[in-house]
């Protein structure tokens, strides 16, 4: 946050090892938005072209009572975590 904000968060790094100014801050608290309804497309679905979905397509792969699901890794890069639904069962996928 602004250094005048009530968000803002400060750590005292007096007499600090490490000069501070060496920290890499990032991008801040809840800079990467997680997916919270996530869209799924079947592996014949036309925008994946004749081929499907690449071989090589590395995914985290989840099953939950008959129910499986694929989250593509390139995706959750971007997005670290997904909040889906299977049925009943609330489930957060972290990456």
């Amino acid at each position: 946050g602004e250094p005048q904000s009530k968000d803002a968060k400060w750590w005292d790094v007096t007499g600090a090892l490490i000069d501070p100014k060496q920290f890499d801050h990032g991008l801040g608290a809840d800079a990467i938005p997680s997916i919270d309804a996530p869209a799924f497309a079947a592996k014949d679905d036309p925008r994946f072209g004749k081929e499907g979905p690449p071989k090589d397509m590395m995914v985290i792969g989840v099953e939950v009572d008959g129910d499986a699901r694929a989250y593509p890794i390139d995706i959750m890069n971007r997005h670290e975590l997904v909040n889906d639904t299977f049925g009943e069962t609330h489930l957060t996928v972290a990456w």
